[in-house]
């Protein structure tokens, strides 16, 4: 009997099936750990990310606060300057994706010393806006010294200047952030020793999964600044 060299037919037809069926796994097997790797990846960015926006804002709401002139021997009641905030954040968990606007505002100020013989310098107070805004899924926190170049939802509230006080410096302005991929942002009031405490939460959703990244902090008001809801 004849023995033939080579292989039949038969025997490429199976043998391309096994490669086939190899590949197909190891393809998957890479897939999957692409795919594992790339959300791994994009919780720790969105961990760090969200921290930081966070502290930026507790910051800046820490040291908000109303308009003081002192004189010589008192100080004049406060201007009222409350932090304001949407009211879709108030204890609800208000969506970010497709909101565009002002979500909320806040003061900075330094007291207004002209008047005080007592003060290390007779100066006027500064002052610097902060925005919080929503443009489709994302947050941006800014500030500005010149309340004409602020979005219009916020000039109402900004301090009118002149007199006692001025636009602070620009090197009192703070770089401007971006938060990305943020599906709910969450506020809570609460009352702590006559103070204002607010809880600020901020859930990110990685698109096209349902992974998501929950950061939260608390920002102590200063005694006497309130809260309004718009």
């Amino acid at each position: 009997m004849k023995r033939h060299n080579g292989f039949t037919l038969i025997e490429i037809i199976v043998a391309s099936s096994i490669l086939s069926l190899f590949m197909v796994g190891v393809f998957q097997l890479y897939r999957s750990g692409s795919q594992s790797f790339l959300l791994g990846s994009w919780k720790t960015r969105a961990q760090k990310e969200s921290q930081l926006f966070l502290e930026e804002l507790r910051t800046i709401l820490e040291v908000s606060g109303n308009a003081l002139v002192f004189r010589d021997n008192v100080i004049d009641p406060p201007l009222q300057l409350p932090v304001h905030l949407h009211s879709g954040a108030n204890n609800l968990a208000m969506p970010v994706a497709g909101l565009n606007g002002v979500i909320g505002f806040a003061n900075m100020l330094t007291p207004c010393t002209l008047y005080s013989s007592l003060a290390p310098a007779q100066v006027a107070g500064t002052w610097v806006g902060v925005v919080l805004s929503a443009n489709n899924g994302s947050l941006q926190l800014r500030t500005y010294i010149d309340p004409s170049l602020m979005p219009p939802q916020a000039m109402p509230w900004a301090l009118p200047l002149g007199g006692d006080f001025v636009a602070a410096p620009e090197s009192s302005l703070r770089p401007p952030r971006t938060l990305r991929d943020v599906e709910l942002f969450e506020v809570q009031q609460v009352t702590v020793d006559g103070k204002i405490q607010l809880l600020l939460r901020i859930t990110m959703r990685r698109s096209g999964h349902e992974t998501r990244v929950v950061q939260e902090v608390r920002a102590n008001l200063l005694r006497g600044v309130s809260v309004e809801w718009f």
